[in-house]
């Protein structure tokens, strides 16, 4: 899938998490690069307009403020805060999935890693979103 494709965002977006999910498992610190830099390039190619982009800025920024919990760079956590607060701002006040900056990053630092996760259907899914974004 080119860049210019309207879907090659939401995969990004959605491989990237997929791959955060895979280093809770793992800790390869390559995978989290690799998650980081996926959901980057997703909000990148999205308009601020787009209904997706305030999604793309939160899941951003919940894995920066997550990987802040893990190697204390305190820019990791500028930067999950910028990202969450462009996708407050971004998000109309009426709707109700609006993202929740004052909770969401201590939130998914606190809670990173406690989960036990089937590899198997972790692989499954990282698979089918490669495909899909490549």
């Amino acid at each position: 899938m080119d860049d210019g494709h309207p879907n090659k965002p939401r995969c990004l977006n959605n491989l990237g998490n997929s791959q955060e999910t895979r280093f809770g498992c793992l800790g390869s610190w390559l995978i989290w690069k690799n998650a980081i830099f996926n959901q980057q390039k997703a909000v990148e190619m999205t308009d601020d307009g787009h209904p997706n982009k305030p999604l793309y800025l939160n899941n951003l920024g919940s894995s920066q403020a997550t990987r802040f919990g893990r190697l204390s760079e305190l820019a990791d956590l500028e930067n999950a805060i910028f990202n969450q607060q462009k996708a407050v701002k971004l998000t109309n006040d009426g709707q109700p999935n609006k993202p929740n900056v004052s909770q969401q990053p201590w939130f998914k630092s606190r809670n990173s890693f406690q989960t036990p996760c089937e590899l198997a259907d972790l692989e499954n899914a990282i698979s089918i979103n490669e495909r899909q974004s490549s």
